[in-house]
């Protein structure tokens, strides 16, 4: 009880006797935490007082576009613009006399829409033969953490394309006999991103069995 008196009394004496209480903001910086190498980014610096200026802004697997550098001291910057490079991570680190705030960044590489297997790039099936299965690698990147819908295509001229109903796997497969050359694709989005993506070109020709042509 008496310690709580003391403290009010030095409270109250406080202003009598010029003393003052230093509070320093905590400086912190905001901005998208899932990148693109070679890509500009702008983060945002908040938090930051003139007691308490930025002492030092230093960037790991990236560079300062308007400097740069990777790392600059006391500044009274309120953003940065940020290129990151190749490597699967990165940070932005900020140090000011309260305290020192790092913001943790993932890189991710461009949408891949995936490739067919080169065995089924070029099919050649009679007209009574099913062309079977289409094997095709997954897609990747377009996102930190991507999820993936896929749909398959087709055209009979490789220009105009069509959805086949029902065909939304890794991989395409084709049950029916076809009377004429068909070609297919597969198309994909990134869901979270909305990016859109196609794997590789497939043809399926046909071979006349009366004529072999």
């Amino acid at each position: 009880m008496k310690d709580i008196q003391r403290l009010r009394f030095f409270l109250i004496l406080m202003p009598l006797f010029g003393f003052t209480a230093s509070v320093h903001a905590q400086a912190y910086i905001s901005g998208p935490g899932c990148v693109m190498a070679g890509t500009v980014y702008m983060y945002t610096i908040q938090g930051k007082t003139d007691a308490s200026p930025l002492q030092g802004l230093c960037i790991t697997g990236g560079l300062l576009v308007d400097s740069g550098k990777s790392c600059i001291g006391k500044t009274d910057y309120s953003y940065a613009r940020i290129s990151w490079n190749s490597s699967s991570t990165g940070s932005i680190r900020l140090n000011s006399l309260a305290t020192n705030n790092t913001l943790q960044v993932n890189v991710t590489t461009p949408l891949n829409g995936g490739a067919p297997d080169s065995l089924n790039k070029m099919k050649t099936v009679d007209t009574l033969t099913p062309p079977g299965t289409v094997v095709c690698s997954p897609a990747s990147g377009g996102n930190c953490s991507p999820l993936y819908a896929y749909q398959w295509q087709q055209s009979n001229n490789s220009a105009d394309w069509k959805d086949i109903k029902g065909a939304t796997g890794q991989n395409l497969q084709l049950n029916n006999t076809l009377t004429e050359t068909m070609y297919y694709r597969r198309k994909v989005v990134e869901t979270k991103s909305g990016t859109v993506g196609y794997a590789g070109l497939v043809m399926v020709s046909i071979t006349d069995i009366k004529t072999g042509n």
